[in-house]
Order: C-alpha cells, then structure tokens, then sequence
C-alpha cells in the first residue's frame, strides 16, 4: 500500500494484492462540491481500469461517477 501522486493530486491509498490493485480517496463528508470535485477528481485522472472508489461518513451513498464508487465507510469490508 503507497500514497499515489500525480500533478497537482494526491491518492490517498493505493493497495495491491496479487492482480488486484485498488485506488482508495477517503474523505469525512462530501458535504459541498468543492470536496466532490477534489476526492474524485483525483482518481477520474488515472487513466487505468482498475479499482477506485471513494469512502467517506456520508449517510446515504452517492452513485457511482465516471465508474469511481462512493462507498460508505462502515461497508468498507464488504468491499474488500
């Protein structure tokens, strides 16, 4: 697992096991837009198929943006 740069962007955790690599943004709440754009922003930039998604405390689950999940933090697990 490292932290992923790309210019001007950060991923917060990219995790490989095996074939698998996953892309993760985590974030407290996706409250405004500001903070939408910024967390999946980041992983709309990386140009590869694998695996991102966006995890966060929100309440309710956002739908999927240009194939990045939103996933809610407590259902993280299931995920993995």
């Amino acid at each position: 697992m490292y932290v992923g740069l790309l210019p001007n962007k950060e991923v917060d955790f990219v995790a490989m096991k095996g074939e698998r690599i996953l892309y993760i943004q985590s974030a407290y709440l996706l409250n405004d837009e500001s903070t939408i754009e910024r967390e999946f922003g980041a992983l709309e930039r990386i140009k590869d198929h694998y695996e991102k998604m966006v995890v966060s405390l929100d309440d309710f689950s956002f739908l999927n943006k240009n194939g990045i999940k939103h996933v809610q933090a407590w259902k993280l697990n299931e995920l993995l």
